[in-house]
């Protein structure tokens, strides 16, 4: 394999690196299907349109490098890293975003579950206030 060859092996194994991440991401954003277009169909309602035509950039040169034997030039390279990130970046925002409402869901109904004891404590705290009251007015008579 001469360096022209190894260089092309390397951007090959990024390329498909990068795309098995991304799917990989989507899925666990909730996506469902089986391939880039498929899985950015499933959740192209909570997709904004710059994130999905980077996905869809990503799969056509994945597609052209795999199964056609496209060369990758170094311009295509950088173009691919930078979308990579920015698709990345935006997937684990949304995976955080769902994470983080997951634990503001629990930690609420967590919060109304105490707040619920504590309105009983203060409901027969009440009612057993005015149970003595009601015993010490009788005996005071």
């Amino acid at each position: 394999m001469n360096d022209t060859e190894e260089a092309q092996a390397r951007k090959m194994w990024v390329i498909i690196t990068y795309a098995t991440r991304v799917e990989d991401l989507l899925r666990k954003n909730g996506a469902k299907g089986a391939g880039f277009k498929e899985l950015v169909e499933s959740l192209s309602d909570v997709l904004e349109s710059g994130i999905k035509r980077n996905i869809g950039r990503m799969a056509h040169l994945r597609n052209m490098v795999v199964h056609e034997g496209h060369v990758c030039s170094e311009r295509e390279m950088a173009g691919y890293e930078a979308q990579f990130k920015s698709v990345t970046q935006a997937l684990i925002a949304m995976l955080d975003a769902r994470q983080q409402n997951a634990e503001l869901v629990e930690n609420l109904k967590v919060s109304m579950k105490a707040k619920s004891g504590l309105k009983r404590l203060l409901i027969g705290s009440l009612i057993g206030g005015l149970v003595i009251a009601g015993v010490l007015i009788r005996v005071t008579q």
